[in-house]
């Protein structure tokens, strides 16, 4: 692997400048530190000072058939949940003790809405532009 971002769909790379592909790289590398940085938290609020560890996330949205849009938001660790977003009651929900914490933090800087706004806005756009890119392939049945 290179590190970098690259398309994957003839209709991506024809539709996206390499400037798009040098800025998500960009965003993927300096988003490294922060996952090493949660890795070594949780590693310290399990008790755990050895061994191989995993911080899994998983976020996106759906533009659905009706029109109406649904964002998600899950945190895990070890492969087992940690925190989720859910975003009807615009709370957290840790898994256990140690999820609790960051529960809390990200309660009070707002995180939900902050995450709410991207996940309705930011992410339906880029969803509704791939879409668009790639609508042949995409419809094909």
């Amino acid at each position: 692997e290179t590190g970098r971002d690259v398309p994957r769909a003839d209709w991506m790379a024809a539709n996206l400048d390499q400037q798009y592909w040098e800025r998500n790289t960009q965003i993927f590398q300096n988003t490294q530190p922060v996952f090493r940085v949660n890795l070594e938290t949780a590693r310290g609020r399990y008790n755990q000072s050895r061994g191989a560890h995993t911080v899994q996330r998983m976020y996106g949205c759906e533009l659905l058939e009706d029109g109406s849009i649904r964002g998600y938001y899950q945190d895990a660790y070890d492969g087992r949940d940690f925190l989720a977003l859910d975003m009807d009651t615009m709370t957290f929900t840790a898994a256990d003790a140690a999820a609790q914490i960051t529960k809390r933090k990200w309660e009070g800087e707002n995180e939900a809405e902050q995450l709410k706004h991207y996940l309705e806005n930011t992410c339906i756009e880029w969803l509704r532009k791939y879409v668009s890119y790639g609508r042949a392939v995409l419809e094909r049945k």
